[in-house]
Formats: C-alpha cells, structure tokens, sequence
C-alpha cells in the first residue's frame, strides 16, 4: 500500500489517499508526490466496499456457523 500524498506531507491516512503499488514501484515514489516521481494513477483510490468477505472472512474459520449469515453477501 502506499500513500497518493506522503502523509509527511500532509496526505490523510484515508482510503481515498490509498493505492496499491508493488514494491518496485512503491520504491521509486517513496516519499515524493506522483508530479515528483513523474507516476500516474492508473485508477482513483476509493474506499472498498464493505461485503462480508471483507468484514468476516478472517473470523470464520473459528466461527463457521456465521457463514450462513454473510453467505450471498460476499460480493
């Protein structure tokens, strides 16, 4: 993950300040704002939607029985 707007710059830890990079890429903007690092977006940042699979997932293993709670709500 890296921040569009380094945060030492006054860029919010925010999802609409959020991208996903590889690492090479996170290394070659590293603290620099994307005019800097001459990088473009590919996508805007937005904030994921919240589907069950994003809020749940991780717990279920412990706790099948909510699946029948989330299930059709995945996506």
């Amino acid at each position: 993950m890296d921040h569009v707007v380094p945060r030492y710059r006054g860029g919010p830890h925010a999802w609409t300040n959020l991208v996903s990079a590889c690492p090479a890429c996170n290394r070659r903007k590293g603290g620099k704002t994307l005019a800097q690092a001459e990088m473009r977006l590919l996508h805007q940042p937005v904030e994921p939607k919240p589907t069950g699979r994003y809020l749940f997932e991780t717990y279920l293993e412990e706790n099948a029985e909510w699946t029948r709670f989330v299930e059709g709500w995945w996506e």
